[in-house]
């Protein structure tokens, strides 16, 4: 009787010596032994598990092993922990700044389904790719972000929404973003869905199964067109002609804009031949950004002055005729209703440590539907007094006392 191990989202890697690696979507794994499915001879074709054994009975067998093995996931991108967030978690998406979902009270949500990255970029706000400081990745079910998007959808009970999906660091890393893309689209009053990638692994095919899952806009991010300045500026190999040639066959299928970080003494001297580039390609925006200093960040250089960076944009305009310069406005961003916030700065909650967080000085807890960031060095499975720091946003942060 042959019984077969097989999943979409889930394969089987033979590892020789009597175990067995399971890969969940793509770039995380855990690996278990085969006899704590029994004793039976196995192969491994395509990714599944085929066996001489009642199917049931291997299935039972194997979702113990699940249970155990999706909580203690390593990230094949980081070689970190990986926390992933499912419906069964007990995990709310919405609460940290990093992953899951984020309102800020406007017509645009932002997803984050996955953290991690391809590139090193020296000027990350977020601290992603090889060089991380991070102590741990967070990869989100696609069905369950569905389902809580679909929610704050309906809570705000406006037409016209924006879907941005922009993780901390790559969002093309996450093996279910064509599902995940066509699923959002699905649901009533989503409007747009625009999606933000350093652009390394776009490929033509790629970009026309994206438009046709229903993505409406792929946001660029063009630091430099010189290969080598280009390369210095991702912290590693980018292929910079690529890019560009995907960003010009972009704009045949999608909204396309590019969008540089310009970093002082970096790429100063790059900033109009992008400018040029996105015009003669027919971009719907330059989206120029001023490199900003991050706490938790990488910064190589000190921040340009606000009130300089915007100067230099007009200038940039009326050398160039085009609009640089850009608002709400120039996306159709609109404020909606505030979700509410479960929490008040400065209250002193009582929570219970459930997960690691991605900084080496947090770690998460549970309350009030919301995830909560807190800044402690206890252990996981404790309980503790915090006090709230931060709401903004439903954004929650809190510190023990």
């Amino acid at each position: 009787m042959k019984s077969n191990l097989q999943y979409e989202t889930l394969e089987f890697n033979n590892l020789g010596n009597g175990k067995i690696r399971a890969i969940l979507l793509k770039f995380f794994y855990f690996d278990f032994e085969v006899k704590e499915l029994g004793s039976f001879d196995f192969c491994i074709e395509n990714g599944a598990i085929s066996a001489d054994i009642n199917q049931s009975k291997l299935e039972n067998k194997f979702a113990k092993v699940l249970t155990k093995g999706i909580s203690n996931l390593t990230s094949s991108l980081s070689g970190k922990p990986a926390i992933y967030l499912h419906k069964n978690s007990g995990i709310p998406l919405i609460g940290h700044n990093a992953f899951g979902i984020i309102d800020r009270n406007s017509s645009i949500i932002e997803l984050k389904p996955i953290t991690g990255c391809n590139l090193n970029c020296i000027y990350c706000s977020v601290d992603e790719g090889k060089n991380s400081k991070k102590v741990a990745d967070f990869i989100i079910e696609k069905d369950y972000m569905v389902e809580e998007t679909e929610k704050l959808v309906k809570f705000k009970a406006i037409d016209n929404i924006e879907i941005n999906i922009g993780p901390n660091g790559e969002p093309l890393l996450y093996a279910d973003i064509i599902p995940l893309i066509k699923d959002l689209k699905k649901i009533k009053c989503i409007e747009r869905i625009s999606l933000n990638t350093n652009g390394v692994m776009l490929t033509k095919s790629l970009i026309n199964e994206l438009a046709i899952a229903g993505l409406t806009q792929l946001n660029i991010s063009i630091n430099s067109l010189d290969a080598v300045n280009a390369e210095k500026i991702a912290g590693g190999k980018y292929n910079s002609e690529h890019v560009q040639k995907m960003a010009e066959y972009a704009v045949k299928k999608l909204d396309v804009v590019i969008a540089p970080v310009w970093v002082p003494e970096y790429n100063d001297k790059n900033i109009p031949n992008i400018i040029k580039f996105g015009k003669e390609i027919g971009v719907k925006y330059v989206a120029i950004q001023n490199f900003l200093n991050y706490k938790f960040g990488r910064n190589p250089v000190k921040q340009k002055p606000m009130d300089t960076f915007y100067k230099e944009l007009k200038n940039f305009e009326t050398k160039y005729q085009t609009n640089l310069i850009l608002d709400k406005s120039s996306f159709n961003v609109r404020d909606t209703k505030k979700l509410p916030v479960p929490f008040k700065k400065n209250e002193v909650i009582k929570v219970k440590l459930v997960s690691l967080g991605k900084l080496n000085s947090e770690k998460l807890a549970i309350g009030r539907e919301r995830i909560v960031s807190v800044i402690t060095d206890k252990k996981i499975g404790q309980t503790l007094k915090a006090k709230i720091i931060r709401v903004k946003h439903n954004i929650i942060v809190a510190k023990e006392v």
